[in-house]
Formats: C-alpha cells, structure tokens, sequence
C-alpha cells in the first residue's frame, strides 16, 4: 500500500523529529554542528522559517513554519546528508 503524502499548509507551524536506528548515538558533538548546519541551510533553500531546532545525541527536532516547498524536500536534503556523515565517521 503505498505512504500517504504529508500535508502541505504553507505558513503553518511544524514539528519534525528524527532519530537514529535503535536509538544508537551517532551523532558526536563536531557532527551535531554539521547537522544543525544542514537544518539551517535547508530550511532557507526550501523557504521555510526556521522557529527552533536541537540536535541531540540520537535524535533531532525542528519547529519551523512551512513556506512554499514540501516538508519532504527540506527533510530529503537534511537525511540525505546526516546519513552520509554517519557512514563516514562511523
């Protein structure tokens, strides 16, 4: 059966989170800076408000007010390279 596609509301408010497989703690200080990088880069790229964003040891949550891009865009760019950073140090 194939996913549901996420709500597109422009200008309305978001939480996402993401974290590891199994929990495990990937992401090591220098890494979580990297990431936030990312968070930051993407949100403006996509047009979206960036409102808040903490990247934690397993896990990351952002609060942002969608703009015109999809949500899965913005999260397409920031997994793709968190992912890729993961399988470099790890």
């Amino acid at each position: 059966m194939p996913r549901k596609r996420g709500l597109h509301l422009p200008r309305a408010g978001s939480h996402i989170t993401a974290r590891t497989q199994g929990g495990a703690k990937y992401f090591v200080p220098e890494m979580r800076a990297a990431i936030a990088s990312d968070v930051e880069q993407a949100a403006l790229t996509f047009g979206h408000t960036l409102l808040a964003y903490v990247v934690m040891p397993n896990h990351f949550h952002i609060v942002l007010r969608q703009g015109e891009g999809p949500l899965a865009w913005l999260m397409q760019r920031i997994m793709q390279r968190t992912v890729a950073r993961v399988r470099r140090a790890h």
